[in-house]
């Protein structure tokens, strides 16, 4: 990080880097820092004009703030802000002999090649005598790194914003530059740093640990009902003492669950530490094996995070229904029982489709308010529903439990959707 020189020591830089170039397009050539003023325009000489006319935090860096002070006001850390500076560089010179057009080449060319304002440029410029005592004391290039430098590219609105400032300055060729993230920090010392009170140094392998699918089976990203296995493929992660990170608690993995390169883990509620979770999202991480028995949890080495879905499964569905309000309509009460229970937050919908032949009518009902969490019992109301069979399921938060589907490649219903099936008659 650099001191407040740094804004200066950016355009005396930009300064060197123009004057070479425009003595190397017109002779004679000089360049100005300021704003542009109607002089310029008027006397006619070669004249490259630098202003350095915007400055923004930046972007790309705006990460890199930290707070400075605690929470009673004690400074702990040097205040450090990231800066973009926007250029605009005009052109001035004999229309006659194209000086402006000229100058605009062969500067865009200068930029163009450079990578960026280097040291050894920022070195040149900070030390230069004419630029002294004006910046003596600046340290930008003790940073050790070159500085961004890009066009800018300004519509036609902006150019005609920016031009209107200048108070009675007829327009010249013009072009946009900025350099992008010039830190800057304060010099005063913020104290020593509270000691460590316990060293240790841990060592751990470094070899691959990585999730690349976890779904219903091996290979695949999906989701799985409760009750059933979740696959889980990828580098690193069936080792002996691996163990679980499920919704950021650390959990044991069996050794069991380790089937050749990959995780079968059984979705029920020993995988979660003998509790039992809610039908949904959820996100899970392998965390490496620890080197040392006394390795804190923090600092032993996890996989990236995968997502993954448990699907509700409906255990018994039972209705009581009477006539409705005409020929042929039923209305009453449908009870569900599901696993894992509704838990409080959660919301459940029953999903009927007709499944008679040439049966019509689909309805998707929200649970009644059920007297208390976790639920595993749920009613809904029907209203008014044709007569007949209807394939049921239920969706909670978006997730619903999966139909049956014929096993029997000798029966003529392999592979067809079979149940769960509600009787509204």
């Amino acid at each position: 990080m650099s001191n407040f020189r740094s804004l200066a020591v950016v355009t005396a830089t930009l300064e060197h880097i123009l004057q070479d170039a425009a003595n190397q397009a017109v002779a004679q050539a000089d360049v100005r820092i300021g704003a542009p003023v109607a002089k310029l325009a008027d006397d006619g000489k070669p004249v490259v004009n630098l202003f350095l006319f915007r400055v923004l935090p930046s972007t790309a860096h705006r990460n890199d703030h930290f707070p400075t002070r605690e929470g009673s006001g004690t400074q702990r850390a040097r205040a450090k802000l990231s800066l973009d500076l926007h250029y605009v560089l005009s052109f001035y010179g004999d229309p006659a002999k194209f000086e402006p057009e000229r100058l605009f080449g062969a500067v865009a060319l200068a930029l163009e090649h450079a990578p960026g304002l280097s040291v050894a440029a920022i070195e040149a410029a900070s030390s230069d005598t004419a630029n002294q005592p004006a910046l003596n004391g600046a340290d930008l290039a003790g940073e050790g790194r070159p500085i961004a430098l890009g066009p800018d590219q300004p519509t036609l609105e902006d150019w005609s914003k920016l031009w209107s400032v200048f108070f009675q300055v007829p327009y010249a060729l013009s072009a946009s530059y900025v350099v992008r993230g010039v830190a800057i920090e304060t010099q005063d010392d913020p104290g020593p740093a509270l000691p460590v009170a316990t060293p240790e140094i841990y060592a751990a392998p470094m070899g691959p640990l990585q999730i690349r699918s976890a779904g219903p089976a091996p290979g695949q990203w999906g989701p799985a009902p409760w009750g059933a296995t979740l696959h889980l493929t990828g580098s690193g992660i069936a080792r002996f003492g691996n163990s679980l990170r499920i919704d950021g608690e650390a959990l044991p993995l069996a050794e069991d669950a380790i089937v050749g390169d990959g995780l079968a883990l059984m979705l029920d509620a020993a995988l979660f530490g003998g509790t039992v979770p809610k039908a949904g999202a959820h996100q899970l991480e392998v965390v490496a094996a620890p080197t040392d028995a006394s390795m804190p949890e923090r600092l032993r080495r996890g996989s990236n995070v995968a997502a993954f879905a448990i699907l509700p499964v409906m255990t018994n569905i039972a209705a009581a229904t009477v006539a409705g309000s005409g020929p042929g309509l039923r209305s009453g009460t449908v009870t569900v029982d599901i696993d894992p229970p509704l838990q409080a937050g959660q919301s459940a919908s029953l999903l009927l489709n007709a499944f008679g032949p040439g049966q019509l009518g689909n309805a998707a009902i929200e649970a009644e308010a059920p007297a208390a969490f976790p639920a595993s019992q749920l009613d809904f109301a029907v209203v008014d529903l044709p007569t007949g069979d209807y394939l049921a399921r239920v969706d909670v938060d978006g997730f619903a439990s999966q139909p049956e589907v014929g096993t029997d490649p000798t029966q003529p219903e392999f592979g067809r959707i079979t149940g769960p099936l509600v009787d509204l008659s």
